[in-house]
């Protein structure tokens, strides 16, 4: 079985707390290796933090609007035909 992956915003919630991370400890003057200790630290429980919001609370589905496939895209093909006959 195949895993699907994380929303995008998994990610860039565990990137925003890295950099909150890495930037409040260089500020307060902590060694260089602590400040990526802490950086990697944020990252990981960014990731899984954001990952079991996504879980509790799942992502819509946002439909493609330029899909000729979809319902709701509001235009006949007839319609679309017409128009560009016109």
């Amino acid at each position: 079985m195949k895993k699907k992956p994380l929303p995008p915003s998994v990610r860039l919630v565990a990137s925003l707390m890295a950099l909150v991370a890495l930037g409040s400890s260089l500020l307060a003057g902590v060694d260089p290796l602590n400040c990526l200790i802490r950086g990697a630290v944020a990252f990981i429980v960014g990731r899984s933090v954001a990952g079991f919001w996504c879980v509790i609370f799942p992502p819509k589905n946002v439909e493609k609007s330029g899909d000729p496939d979809s319902a709701s895209s509001g235009v006949d093909v007839a319609e679309a035909a017409d128009r560009a006959a016109a």
